[in-house]
């Protein structure tokens, strides 16, 4: 699981870094989702309003 969580951050940082992907935010900023390609990462606590919106 370790490997995993290491895994995703530096696909996150890679994405970010390199101006790839998408990152949808709420308003209080409190949820983050980060869309590249295939994946999508959340990041902050879950709001499932926010999450209806975006699906």
């Amino acid at each position: 699981m370790e490997l995993f969580k290491t895994w995703k951050k530096n696909m996150v940082l890679y994405g970010l870094k390199s101006q790839i992907g998408t990152v949808y935010r709420n308003s209080d900023r409190t949820t983050s989702f980060y869309d590249v390609g295939n994946f999508l990462y959340l990041a902050g606590k879950l709001d499932s309003r926010f999450w209806e919106d975006f699906c």
